[in-house]
C-alpha cells in the first residue's frame, strides 16, 4: 500500500520536471476573412478553441485588410469566426506547424439578430460532455444561475434536485472551488450568481476517475465565472416569499470580487430566515388487531436568522504560480413546535381521542479553512487542494400527550461533533504531438464524528425500554484514493480511459449494541470508460457513450442502531451491519444539431431497503435499513433547447423511467415519468419572463408509495439604473402530496394539507468598476488559477 501511494506521488513529479525541461514551441497561425464577393471584413471574431482542453482558448480580431495571426502550441483546435450580419463559419484546424489558412468566406444572413443567437447559444461537445456559452446569450442577462442550469441540454427538476440526462448532479464546482451543498440548499446557494456574471458552463456528463467512486456516473458541473483582471464586482442580492404556510423575509446575500496587480480578494456573505407551517392527515390501520389512527397534526419551524459568509485571497506567486486561502463560517438556529389530534380506531369505529404536543431547538455551527496551490506550464498544470472543517450541532427535542405526560412522552437531547480533512493533488500532461492528456492524482480524506443521544421514553408512567437509552456514538472514516486516466483523440473520435483505485476503513462503535462494533477495511477498482464521436461539427451531431462503476457507503445516521420516535406508534431505528455495495452505469447521449438528443442510461445501483415492520404483540411500526436491496433501471431521454425567435429560448426534457427493485424473494416493477419545461422569453419595456414546470409521475415500491410532484413557476424581471439593478416578483404553485405505507400487518396513508400558491420578490443590484475587465486570459497555459473568476 504504501509503495502504491509512493509511485502515484512520484509520478507526477517526475512527469512535472520532463515537462519543464521540453516545453514544445508555439506555432504562428494567419488567414483573411472575405465575404461571398471577396470583399475583406475587418473587425471579424476569430477563436481557436483546443479541443484537447477547451478552457485553452485564443481569440484575435481582423485588421482594416481582415488578417489574423495568433499564436497556438502545436495541437488541432476548432476555428470559430463570427461577425455581424453572417452566418458564423467553424471548422477544424491541424497546427502542427506554422501556417496560413486559405481565406475564410462568410456567408450573409438572413438577419442581424440570428447570428448572436447562434453564438448565444453555442455548444462545445467533447469527451467529458459539453460547454455553454452563457456570457454572449442576452436571454441570460436577468436571471439567476439555479435558473439558467434550466437551460442546460438534458437538465431537469426533480423536486429539489437538478438532473442532467436523468443522472443526479453529484458535484459542482464554482472555480474550481467545491460546493459542498446538495438538494434545496445547493439551488438557494446558487441563487446568490447572476447570469451578468458568468461566463460558461461545462457540463461532465459521467463523472471521472478523478473523482469520488461515490459519485461514479452522476453529472458534475464546473461553472466559470467572468474574469477580473483588474478591477471589481459587487453583487447584492434581498428576497422575501409569502404563503400561508411559509414565510422567508429579506434573505439578504452579497458577493464581492477585487483584483489589483497580483492580489485578489474575495466574499460571500448570507443571512436566512424563514417560517414554516405544515398541515396532514394520516391514517393508519393495523389489519391484525383491526385498531388504527387517525392523525391530524400541524407544525410550526422557525428558522432564526442564521448567517453564512467566505472569505477568500490569491497571489500570483508568477504568472504560472497562484496560491489561495479561504475561511468559511456558516450557522443555522431553529425552533419547531408541534400539536397532533389523534383518534383511537377499532374496526374504523372511533373509541377514544387525544392530543399531543412537541417543542424542539436545533443550533449548528460549522467553521472550514481551505487552501489551493496551481502551478501552470504550456501544456499541463499541477495541483494541491487541502481542506479542514469543525461542526458542532446539537437538537433537543420533546413529545408528550397534552394535560398527561406521564401517561406517553418522549425527550430526546442529541449533540454531535465532527471534524473532517481532505487533501488532494491533481497532475495534468498534454501531449501535442500524440493529441493526449495523461491525469494522474491522489487524495485522502478523514472523518471523525463524535455524537451523544440521550433518550426517555415515558409509558403509563414507567420508562419504556423500547425507547430509553444513553448512547454514545462514534464513527471514523478514512479513503485513501488513486487515479490515472489517459484521454486521447484520433479526427473525429475521442476517449477517455481511466481507472480508480479506493482503500476505505470504516469504524462505528456505539455503547447501545457493542456487539455491532467493528473496524472494516475496503479495497476496490473502478474502470471508467467515456467515448465521444463528434459526427458533424458544423450542424452539433455528436454520439457519448461512457461507463462507470461506482460505490455506495451507508450514511452515518443509517448505521446508528438508536431509536427515533415520531409519535406513539411508529419510529425509527438504525442498522450497524449496513455494508458498502458496488454498482455499474452505462449511459449513451445522441445529440443531434446541438440543441436536439436523446440519452438512454442503464444501471444496476445497490440499494440499502427501506423496510416497513410490525412489531410482535404491538400495534407499533417501524422503519430500518438492510443490505441486499437492488435497483436495475433504464432511463430514456428526450431533450430539445430550441429557440422560437431570437428572443424566445425553451428547453423542454422529458424521462421514462423503468425500475426493477428487488430485496430477498420480492421483486417490484415500476414506471414513470419525469417532465421539465423552462422558457424564458426577453419582452418589450425591457421586462423578461421566465416560466417552468415540473412534473413527476406518481411512483411505486416494495413499501413505500407516493403521489405525483408538480411545480409550476413564473418569474417577472426588469432591469433599472442600465441594467445594475435588477427587481423579480415571482409566482409559485405546488399541489399537495401523497403517500402510502404498507407492509404485512400495517397501512399508512397519509397527506400534506398546504396552500400550494406561493408569491416572491427579489432585488438584485451590480456594480462592476476598473480598468480591464477580461473574458478569457489570453495565455494559453494560464488555467483557471483557481480562484477569482
Amino acid at each position: 500500500m504504501r509503495k502504491a501511494l509512493l509511485i502515484f506521488i512520484l509520478l507526477p513529479l517526475s512527469l512535472v520536471a520532463q515537462v519543464l525541461r521540453e516545453s514544445p514551441g508555439q506555432v504562428e497561425v494567419s488567414g483573411r476573412v472575405i465575404d461571398q464577393g471577396a470583399k475583406v471584413l475587418p473587425g471579424a471574431n476569430v477563436v481557436f478553441r483546443n479541443l484537447m482542453d477547451t478552457t485553452a482558448v485564443i481569440k484575435a480580431v481582423t485588421d482594416a485588410k481582415g488578417t489574423f495571426t495568433v499564436q497556438l502550441s502545436p495541437d488541432t483546435y476548432e476555428l470559430r469566426v463570427s461577425y455581424l450580419g453572417y452566418q458564423p463559419f467553424t471548422s477544424h484546424v491541424e497546427a502542427r506547424q506554422s501556417m496560413s489558412v486559405n481565406d475564410i468566406r462568410l456567408v450573409e444572413s438572413a438577419t442581424t439578430l440570428k447570428e448572436f443567437t447562434v453564438v448565444g447559444r453555442s455548444l462545445t461537445y467533447n469527451v467529458e460532455g459539453y460547454k455553454l456559452n452563457v456570457e454572449n446569450n442576452a436571454l441570460f442577462k436577468q436571471q439567476d444561475l439555479d435558473r439558467i442550469l434550466l437551460f442546460l441540454p438534458g437538465a431537469m427538476r426533480e423536486k429539489d434536485n437538478l438532473k442532467i440526462y436523468g443522472k443526479m448532479v453529484g458535484k459542482v464546482y464554482i472555480n474550481r472551488r467545491e460546493i459542498k451543498l446538495t438538494g434545496k440548499d445547493l439551488l438557494d446557494y446558487l441563487q446568490n450568481y447572476h447570469g451578468k456574471n458568468v461566463k460558461e458552463i461545462q457540463v461532465i456528463t459521467s463523472a471521472g476517475a478523478n473523482e469520488s467512486a461515490a459519485i461514479g456516473g452522476t453529472a458534475v458541473l464546473k461553472i466559470i465565472t467572468t474574469k477580473i483582471e483588474d478591477g471589481g464586482m459587487l453583487s447584492m442580492r434581498a428576497s422575501g416569499s409569502y404563503n400561508k404556510q411559509s414565510q422567508t423575509y429579506g434573505n439578504p446575500s452579497l458577493i464581492v470580487q477585487q483584483r489589483s496587480g497580483k492580489w485578489s480578494v474575495y466574499g460571500e456573505a448570507s443571512m436566512v430566515a424563514n417560517k414554516n407551517k405544515s398541515n396532514s392527515e394520516s391514517k393508519t390501520l393495523f389489519t391484525d388487531s383491526g385498531a388504527g389512527k387517525q392523525e391530524w397534526s400541524s407544525s410550526v419551524r422557525r428558522q432564526k436568522p442564521s448567517p453564512a459568509y467566505t472569505v477568500g485571497a490569491g497571489y500570483d506567486l508568477t504568472p504560472d504560480d497562484i496560491l489561495t486561502l479561504e475561511v468559511g463560517y456558516h450557522g443555522y438556529k431553529s425552533e419547531y413546535e408541534s400539536s397532533a389530534r389523534i383518534q383511537n380506531l377499532q374496526n374504523d369505529v372511533v373509541t377514544g381521542e387525544e392530543h399531543n404536543l412537541g417543542l424542539s431547538d436545533s443550533d449548528s455551527r460549522r467553521a472550514s479553512v481551505s487552501m489551493d496551490y496551481v502551478h501552470t506550464w504550456k501544456t499541463g498544470e499541477l495541483a494541491f487542494a487541502g481542506s479542514y472543517s469543525d461542526s458542532h450541532s446539537s437538537d433537543d427535542s420533546r413529545r408528550w400527550r397534552e394535560g398527561n405526560a406521564e401517561l406517553w412522552s418522549s425527550t430526546e437531547a442529541a449533540s454531535s461533533d465532527y471534524a473532517s480533512l481532505y487533501t488532494k493533488l491533481d497532475f495534468e500532461q498534454r501531449f501535442q504531438a500524440l493529441q493526449g492528456k495523461l491525469k494522474a492524482g491522489v487524495a485522502f480524506s478523514n472523518w471523525d464524528n463524535d455524537s451523544h443521544t440521550d433518550n426517555l421514553l415515558m409509558e403509563d408512567g414507567r420508562e419504556s425500554p423500547y425507547g430509553t437509552y444513553d448512547d454514545v456514538y462514534t464513527y471514523k472514516e478514512q479513503t485513501l484514493g488513486m487515479y490515472g486516466s489517459y484521454d486521447f483523440m484520433i479526427k473525429s473520435f475521442s476517449a477517455s480511459l481511466g481507472l480508480r483505485y479506493e482503500f476505505t476503513k470504516i469504524s462505528p462503535n456505539s455503547t447501545l449494541a457493542p456487539e455491532a462494533n467493528y473496524t472494516s477495511y475496503y479495497r476496490n477498482f473502478f474502470p471508467n470508460v467515456r467515448l465521444n464521436y463528434t459526427i458533424n461539427p458544423m450542424k452539433g451531431h455528436n454520439i457519448n457513450l461512457s461507463y462507470a462503476r461506482k460505490i455506495q457507503f451507508p450514511f452515518m445516521n443509517m448505521l446508528n442502531p438508536g431509536t427515533k420516535w415520531s409519535n406513539e406508534y411508529s419510529y425509527s431505528k438504525g442498522n450497524p451491519y449496513l455494508k458498502p455495495m458496488c454498482g455499474n452505469e452505462v449511459t449513451g447521449i445522441l445529440s443531434l444539431f446541438g440543441n436536439y438528443s436523446l440519452s438512454v442510461t442503464y444501471a444496476e445501483s445497490p440499494l440499502f431497503q427501506l423496510l416497513y415492520s410490525k412489531e410482535e404483540g404491538r400495534d407499533i411500526y417501524y422503519s430500518t435499513y438492510e443490505n441486499g436491496g437492488k435497483d436495475k433501471f433504464w432511463v430514456i431521454g428526450l431533450s430539445a433547447v430550441q429557440f422560437i425567435s431570437p428572443k424566445w429560448m425553451v428547453n423542454a426534457t422529458v424521462n421514462r423511467t423503468y425500475v426493477t427493485t428487488s430485496y430477498q424473494s420480492q421483486n417490484h416493477r415500476a414506471k414513470n415519468w419525469n417532465i421539465t419545461l423552462s422558457s424564458t422569453n426577453n419582452l418589450p419595456w425591457g421586462l423578461n419572463l421566465n416560466t417552468n414546470l415540473f412534473y413527476v409521475s406518481p411512483t411505486e415500491g416494495i413499501h413505500l408509495d407516493t403521489g405525483r410532484a408538480l411545480n409550476i413557476s413564473a418569474s417577472l424581471s426588469k432591469s433599472f439604473l442600465k441594467d445594475r439593478l435588477t427587481a423579480t416578483i415571482d409566482y409559485g404553485y405546488s399541489p399537495e402530496m401523497t403517500g402510502r405505507i404498507h407492509t404485512a400487518g400495517v397501512v399508512n396513508n397519509y397527506d400534506s394539507d398546504y396552500s400550494p400558491h406561493k408569491i416572491g420578490i427579489s432585488l438584485r443590484y451590480v456594480l462592476k468598476w476598473g480598468n480591464q475587465w477580461a473574458k478569457v486570459r489570453k495565455a494559453v497555459g494560464a488555467g483557471d488559477g483557481g480562484r477569482l473568476k
